[in-house]
């Protein structure tokens, strides 16, 4: 059981970005704090996470689980994270798409 020491303020903000053919998903030290904050030790967020090529990246399973690597949230304690918002780091927008955890 996770030990939560607060409750979650979000939304989640990931950076996303395009990098030659593949992408990078991030958490900047904000995120990774917010994490910490709420679900204490248990969790082992990563500050970034590649994908050399799209073909990598269309093997993963989808964004969700990308969400549950990056963050190092179990993926029945995902929705705690509410909205999950895939950010433009170049420009600090949103990329036009938002992942809800209630998606797969």
């Amino acid at each position: 059981m996770l030990g939560r020491s607060s409750e979650f303020k979000g939304p989640l903000s990931i950076s996303y970005h395009r990098n030659l053919d593949g992408v990078t998903f991030g958490l900047d030290k904000a995120m990774r704090r917010l994490l910490a904050d709420h679900f204490g030790s248990s969790v082992n967020p990563k500050p970034r996470i590649f994908f050399e090529t799209q073909a990598d990246l269309s093997n993963f399973p989808n964004l969700r689980a990308a969400v549950i690597l990056l963050t190092g949230v179990p993926e029945e304690a995902l929705q705690e994270l509410g909205k999950i918002l895939f950010i433009d780091p170049a420009t600090n927008l949103p990329l036009g798409f938002v992942c809800t955890s209630q998606q797969n």
